[in-house]
């Protein structure tokens, strides 16, 4: 009965929806089921069914376990990630000079145009609508056609190691909750700078208690840390990164 519970099927069957209330399950209907049991002459073959219970449990079991395993190798690919950034942007050498952000990106904030979210239920379409934090909906235009790295402004997560910025390519529109840029190609790259704002703590650049806002004025004086080679920017090192 215990595995019956696990269906999906068996549970949406009698999923029930007042309004105002979350979905719950309707006893009386539940308790109606009808449940497949084998047989062995004409009398419910018990010993099949705890079989059968025993192997299920043996596989769920066994999900579980490599669950477990695939979280622990997606911890320690996280942490050599982390160790391997650390090198790269702590790293006060000769060979790393500091270049003010508005010096390596074109920023084309003045094209971010905002759609409300009924607005947007009128034009869905193909085309990712992004904001701070990534997709937000699909709809039937866009505005960038290309690739291009979108720092949050606000509504994004600005701590160490956590992603204020991410990569996109193609066809879409942006929000006004995120900052869109390219890198200038003479001085560094999309991916370098996505990995900069992974590894920097970007809330001390931030305004704001409750909602923090990383506003354009501060975005463009931040600091970020370049390999150069005589004293110019290294892009055939900071591609091998």
């Amino acid at each position: 009965l215990a595995e019956l519970c696990k269906e999906d099927k068996a549970v949406e069957k009698n999923l029930v929806f007042p309004k105002g209330v979350k979905p719950g399950i309707n006893r009386d209907e539940y308790l109606n089921n009808e449940i497949a049991l084998p047989f062995k002459n004409n009398q419910p073959d018990l010993e099949e069914q705890k079989r059968i219970a025993d192997k299920i449990d043996k596989l769920f079991a066994e999900v579980e376990s490599g669950e477990n395993v695939a979280t622990h190798i997606k911890k320690d690919s996280e942490n050599l990630l982390f160790s391997e950034l650390e090198q790269i942007f702590g790293n006060k050498d000769s060979s790393r000079k500091n270049y003010t952000f508005e010096r390596l990106a074109s920023i084309y904030d003045s094209k971010r145009k905002p759609i409300n979210s009924t607005e947007r239920l009128k034009i869905q379409g193909g085309f990712p609508y992004l904001g701070a934090n990534g997709v937000v909906d699909h709809i039937n235009d866009f505005i960038f056609d290309g690739d291009y790295l979108l720092i949050a402004e606000d509504g994004g997560y600005f701590k160490k190691f956590e992603e204020t910025a991410y990569l996109f390519s193609g066809k879409f529109w942006v929000n006004n909750h995120a900052h869109i840029v390219q890198a200038i190609p003479k001085m560094t790259t999309n991916k370098w700078l996505y990995y900069f704002f992974l590894y920097e703590d970007i809330s001390q650049y931030c305004s704001g208690a409750t909602r923090l806002k990383l506003n354009q004025a501060k975005l463009r004086s931040i600091e970020v840390p370049l390999l150069t080679v005589n004293w110019k920017p290294d892009l055939m090192r900071q591609n091998e990164i």
